[in-house]
């Protein structure tokens, strides 16, 4: 499994490394590893297809509580297709 640091995510994904550990903290973004010793954090290509999602989320102005319960209720391929019914 490849995993990515938060800055090269950040790269990824086009969001700032505050901006995904506050994903994080809200519990929208988990990152598929956080090191026990040193609070680092690690995300693999699973969260990607999360993170675009929420970006295209916040693009078209949902709040972060609409977008955790988007997430909650649907798998990431099927949130996109869900709204814009």
């Amino acid at each position: 499994m490849n995993l990515y640091t938060i800055g090269e995510f950040s790269g990824l994904t086009a969001l700032s490394v505050k901006t995904l550990r506050f994903y994080h903290e809200k519990g929208l973004l988990v990152p598929t590893v956080v090191d026990q010793d040193n609070g680092y954090r690690y995300y693999d290509k699973r969260n990607l297809e999360t993170a675009r999602v929420i970006k295209r989320l916040r693009d078209l102005e949902f709040s972060i509580a609409d977008i955790g319960s988007l997430i909650e209720e649907h798998d990431d391929a099927d949130i996109l297709d869900h709204i814009m019914r």
